[in-house]
């Protein structure tokens, strides 16, 4: 099987239940569905290979498509297969971009990121968060952002890139996994890194030119970063991080989102696709924001993203997925790590949770069950391993 059109299938329910929720304004006529019925009825922001999907889950109950309208398509293997996790993705993490990116964060030390960012790993604990203070913030005046930022370096020698590009070669030969990319640290992430959370929120309203002014800086890091890593790499996936939102709020209103963030995104990921095409990729973006994020799904759409990463159940999942009836961004996502990864959940909680999840969206288009992390992992050892033998066993039961 393909694993790209695997993965952009996303665990999509092929039956008749399945075509008649995505397709409801179709009237079949006999055996023959019809190139305008056809036209009308495809939401004009699925993707070429999701109509695939689509052309599949049609001749699977004996509707003819004619060619013309959707190119036939691959096998794409079992019916009611579920995307287990991150299962498809393999990532390339040893290009001079990430290490760099990812660089100052020791365990049982306090040390440096590339923009100068103290983060505090204590020991014994999972990973290092940022450690801000009055002292130390890097950027303690926006309307001065020009004295105190100053953004790493993304130009390396070619030499430096011969790894990552071995590794991703040795995946692509492999055939099973999509070469997959990380770009850690957002645009918003990247605000409150240099001037703290708080002060991060008040100068969206005290000295929002300052902090346009300062994103704008942030953006020819973010945009000289993703296209070094598509030229070297060449990858099929750029996962992104930001996380935008609590549990169950957006750490701001829509519309201040909107106003600094949204044209932004836009531009960033439709240069990843521009810079994808030109090495002869269609590169999937999953932007993974672990947070309450349904007031702008629709924006998610205009920015270009194909998956929704870290979608918390507080979203209400099922009802995203009848809002967006299979048009982008697929939500991956929807097991609550406050659950399934606290020290106290036993293995019947975690597995419940998993279970849940996949019910509440089965038959339902656009849905990846996924830990909320925005990495294959978990905390607590064995976690994540056990939401992907969930997800497997009800995979084994639709066999």
């Amino acid at each position: 099987m393909d694993p790209k059109v695997r993965f952009l299938g996303v665990s999509q329910f092929v039956s008749r239940q399945r075509l008649q929720i995505l397709l409801p304004q179709i009237h079949v006529s006999g055996d023959r569905v019809t190139e305008g019925e056809l036209q009308k009825a495809v939401p004009d922001k699925i993707d070429q290979l999701f109509c695939d999907i689509l052309r599949g889950a049609a001749e699977q109950i004996h509707i003819h498509v004619d060619d013309n309208i959707f190119p036939k398509r691959k096998s794409t293997g079992t019916a009611d297969e579920l995307i287990v996790q991150y299962e498809p993705l393999a990532f390339v993490l040893s290009d001079p971009v990430t290490r760099q990116h990812l660089g100052g964060r020791v365990e049982g030390e306090d040390g440096k990121d590339a923009w100068g960012t103290t983060h505090r790993w204590k020991k014994g604990d999972h990973a290092a968060i940022p450690y801000i203070t009055p002292e130390n913030v890097v950027c303690p005046d926006v309307t001065e952002w020009q004295k105190y930022c100053k953004k790493p370096n993304t130009l390396f020698p070619e030499e430096d890139w011969k790894q990552a590009e071995e590794d991703a070669e040795k995946i692509r030969q492999e055939g099973t996994h999509l070469v997959s990319v990380l770009m850690a640290t957002g645009l918003f992430e990247q605000l409150h890194f240099l001037m703290g959370f708080e002060d991060t929120l008040l100068n969206f309203i005290m000295e929002p030119d300052s902090v346009h002014e300062l994103l704008d800086y942030i953006m020819e890091y973010r945009m000289s970063m993703a296209e070094e890593l598509i030229r070297h790499i060449k990858p099929d996936v750029v996962l992104s991080h930001d996380d935008w939102g609590a549990k169950d709020r957006l750490f701001m209103d829509p519309d201040t989102y909107r106003e600094f963030f949204k044209d932004r995104y836009e531009k960033l990921y439709r240069h990843i696709k521009e810079i994808g095409r030109e090495v002869g990729k269609d590169i999937i973006v999953i932007h993974h924001a672990d947070s309450h994020c349904a007031e702008i799904i629709d924006d998610m759409a205009d920015m270009h993203i194909d998956i929704w990463q870290g979608a918390l159940p507080s979203n209400d999942i099922p009802a995203l997925q009848r809002h967006l009836m299979g048009k982008k961004p697929y939500l991956m996502g929807g097991i609550d790590a406050g659950i399934v990864d606290n020290p106290f959940a036993t293995e019947e909680e975690v597995r419940q949770e998993v279970q849940r999840a996949i019910h509440d969206s089965e038959g339902l288009p656009g849905f990846i069950p996924c830990i909320t992390y925005g990495l294959p992992e978990s905390i607590r050892p064995g976690i994540f391993e056990m939401i992907s033998e969930e997800t497997e066993k009800y995979n084994q039961s639709k066999k």
